[in-house]
C-alpha cells in the first residue's frame, strides 16, 4: 500500500524530476544511516546496558518479562530497513521542497546538513550523541551532493529534445 502511493507521487509529470531525485538520494542516505545503525546494534553489550533498565521497568510494572535477546534481535531486524525507508521518504519530500525554490547548491547543502543535524538529534541509538550526529551529518551531506547530481541529470533529460 505504501509503495503504491509512493509510486503515484513519483509518476506525477510536473514534479517527477525533483521528487525522483530526492527519493533516490534519500535511499542512499538511508543506506548509510541503516548500515550505521546496524553496526551500532551489533554491539549487544552496549544494547543491553542501554535498554535493560527500561525492560526491567516494564517487567516490574506489568508483571511480564521480555527477554533482552528477543528485543535485540527484533531491533536488529527492524531498525535498519525502517531507517532506509524513513530517509527515502524524508528525501522525497525534501527534494520536493528544495525543487520548488531552485536555490543555489550551497543553500541546498546547508539545508540538507540541517536536516541531518535534526535527524541526528532525534535518533536514539546506544552510542554517543556526537557519533550519531556525525554519521547523520555525513549521510545527509551525501544526500545533498547526490540530490544536486540527480537534479542536474533530470534537467539535462528534460532539456534535450526527443530524438526521432
Amino acid at each position: 500500500m505504501l509503495f503504491k502511493s509512493l509510486g503515484r507521487i513519483l509518476r506525477k509529470r510536473h514534479e517527477s524530476g525533483v521528487t525522483r531525485a530526492g527519493f533516490r538520494s534519500g535511499i542512499v542516505a538511508g543506506l548509510i544511516g541503516g548500515l550505521f545503525s546496524l553496526v551500532i546494534l551489533l554491539n549487544k553489550k552496549a544494547f543491553s546496558s542501554a535498554y535493560s533498565k527500561e525492560l526491567n521497568l516494564v517487567s516490574s510494572n506489568f508483571g511480564m518479562s521480555i527477554p533482552l535477546d528477543y528485543v535485540w534481535l527484533i531491533s536488529l531486524i527492524l531498525i535498519p530497513p525502517f531507517i532506509v525507508l524513513l530517509y527515502a521518504i524524508i528525501g522525497m519530500f525534501l527534494g520536493k521542497f528544495l525543487g520548488r525554490f531552485k536555490t543555489r547548491w550551497v543553500v541546498m547543502l546547508i539545508f540538507s546538513i540541517l536536516v541531518g543535524a535534526l535527524c541526528g538529534w532525534l535518533t536514539d541509538l546506544p552510542a554517543s550523541r556526537w557519533l550519531i550526529l556525525t554519521f547523520n551529518l555525513i549521510a545527509w551531506f551525501v544526500f545533498g551532493i547526490l540530490f544536486m547530481f540527480y537534479m542536474k541529470e533530470e534537467r539535462e533529460q528534460t532539456d534535450t529534445p526527443p530524438r526521432d
